[in-house]
This record gives C-alpha cells, sequence and structure tokens, in this order.
C-alpha cells in the first residue's frame, strides 16, 4: 500500500513523464521524482506498468500462408491417423484386458461360489457332528447313570450276601452250640435213665 499523499495513479504519471523525456523508468527515479514514496509500493506499480505495456506492444499474430495451413492440416491429418492407429492397437489390448479381467472376475466368483456352497456343506456336517456329539454325549451320561445304578445295586447286593454270610456264619456258630448242648442234655439223659433202670432194678430185688 502506498504512503498517503502517494497514490498509484502518481505513480504511474511520473513514469510516463519519464518515459516522455527519455529517461528509463526506474524505481529510484520515480521516487526522486516524486521526492517521497515507498520503494515496495512504486516497485510493485512499476512492475504492473512493465507487464501491461509488454503484453500490448507485442505486435499482431499474422495470418497463417495457405501453404503453411495446409502442411498443418496435412500433418495434422497423419499425426490424427498415427494416434488413432496407436489409440485403436490401446483399445485393443485396453478390450483385451477388460476381458481378461472380466474373465478372472467370472472365475474369481465361480470360485467364491463353490467356497461359499462348500462352506454350506461344511457348516452343516459341523452342525450334525455337534449333533451326535451332543446324542452320544447324552447316551453317555445315561450310561453313566445306569453304571452308577448298577454299581449302587451291586454294592447293596455285596452288602447284602455280607450280611447273609455273617448270618449263615452265626447261625451254624449257633447251631453248633445247640448240638454240643443237646449231645450234653442226651448224655444227662442216657446217664439218668441208666441209674433210673438201676434204681428200679435194685426196688424190684427188694421188693421180692
Amino acid at each position: 500500500m502506498a504512503r498517503p499523499g502517494i497514490s498509484p495513479e502518481q505513480i504511474l504519471q511520473t513514469i510516463q513523464q519519464l518515459e516522455s523525456t527519455g529517461t528509463e523508468a526506474t524505481v529510484t527515479a520515480i521516487r526522486d521524482r516524486l521526492g517521497t514514496g515507498s520503494f515496495t509500493t512504486i516497485s510493485q506499480v512499476l512492475q504492473s506498468w512493465r507487464h501491461e505495456r509488454a503484453r500490448t506492444s507485442r505486435p499482431p499474430v499474422p495470418e497463417l500462408p495457405d501453404s503453411v495451413a495446409g502442411l498443418f492440416r496435412q500433418l495434422w491429418a497423419e499425426s490424427w491417423r498415427a494416434a488413432d492407429a496407436i489409440g485403436a492397437i490401446e483399445r485393443e489390448a485396453a478390450a483385451q484386458d477388460r476381458a481378461a479381467h472380466e474373465a478372472e472376475a467370472q472365475e474369481m466368483q465361480n470360485e467364491i461360489g463353490r467356497l461359499e456352497q462348500s462352506l454350506s456343506s461344511l457348516r452343516a456336517e459341523t452342525d450334525k457332528l455337534a449333533e451326535d456329539h451332543a446324542e452320544t454325549d447324552r447316551a453317555l451320561q445315561a450310561s453313566r447313570i445306569e453304571h452308577a445304578q448298577a454299581a449302587g445295586s451291586v454294592s447293596l447286593l455285596q452288602d447284602e450276601i455280607t450280611q447273609l454270610r455273617a448270618s449263615q456264619h452265626h447261625v451254624m456258630e449257633t447251631g453248633q452250640k445247640a448240638s454240643a448242648e443237646l449231645a450234653v442234655w442226651i448224655e444227662r439223659a442216657t446217664r439218668a435213665e441208666t441209674r433210673l433202670e438201676e434204681i428200679q432194678k435194685r426196688f424190684s430185688k427188694a421188693k421180692s
């Protein structure tokens, strides 16, 4: 931005004055003529003026001669045909690549379908195995329960057999004791009968 009192219009006017006198317009020359001003502002305005002068001072482009235009048209046609030929090759290659890509994509889709089907079959088989495992586990649990019950029954029977054997042994011991006591009583009875007979015989003799 210019300092107060120095505007871009004043800088441009000073440049024109310098140009009219044949003096080269420079930042120093402009500032010396103005007596003040920012070097940055003067430089910016001067650069813009130079660009604008260069743009407006360029000579107009002449029309292209027919011979040159014909040559350019021929070159353009040949270039276009060459580019079209190259483009045709590239389009064919792109079409082949696209066809190969589509074939590969279809093959991948088919493979995905096959894998999904295999996965579905595997899941069904896994579910069946899980169900069979659960059934086997239930049967095993039932077998364990039956085995435990059978083991309990066997234990009870073994206890009962043990008790019966103990009772049999006790009875046998009791029977043996009873037999011994009976033998004693029989012997005592026999001796008593024998003594009774002797007494009766003595009584008979004494009576006669």
